[in-house]
C-alpha cells in the first residue's frame, strides 16, 4: 500500500543519489498507477527526481522532466510505447537495456525518442 496511490510511495521517487524528493506530480503518479493497474504487474521506479548534480553525473539532459519531478525510469519492458500513450505518458523513450522513460511534458503528446535519459 503507498501513501501516493495504491501502488506508489514518496520514497520511489527521491534522488538515488542525495534522498532529496522534489515531486513527483500528480499526473506522473496518476499516470504510473494507471500502468500499474493497466498491466496487473509490479512497476518498478528506476529513477525519478534528479537533482542537478546527479543528473549532470550520469549525462542527464538540460532542462530534464526529472529536475522538476515531472518524469520517471522505469521496469525494463513493462509496456509498449503505445500502452503508454493510452495510459497517458506524453513523452516515451527506451534505452538498449529497455529501460523507459516516462513524462508528463506538455505540448509532446504522441512524441516517442530513442533515449532522453
Amino acid at each position: 500500500m503507498g501513501d501516493l496511490t495504491l501502488n506508489f510511495s514518496r520514497w520511489e521517487f527521491k534522488c538515488p543519489h542525495c534522498g532529496r524528493l522534489v515531486g513527483p506530480t500528480i499526473a506522473l503518479v496518476t499516470m504510473l498507477q494507471r500502468a500499474r493497474t493497466g498491466q496487473c504487474k509490479p512497476l518498478h521506479i528506476v529513477d525519478s527526481y534528479r537533482c542537478p548534480a546527479y543528473n549532470k553525473s550520469i549525462g542527464g539532459i538540460i532542462g530534464s522532466q526529472h529536475l522538476l519531478g515531472n518524469a520517471a525510469d522505469v521496469s525494463p519492458f513493462f509496456a509498449t510505447a503505445d500502452q503508454w500513450e493510452r495510459y497517458g505518458a506524453l513523452g516515451i523513450g527506451f534505452n538498449d537495456s529497455g529501460v523507459t522513460h516516462v513524462d508528463m511534458t506538455p505540448g509532446w503528446h504522441g512524441l516517442r525518442f530513442r533515449d532522453q535519459h
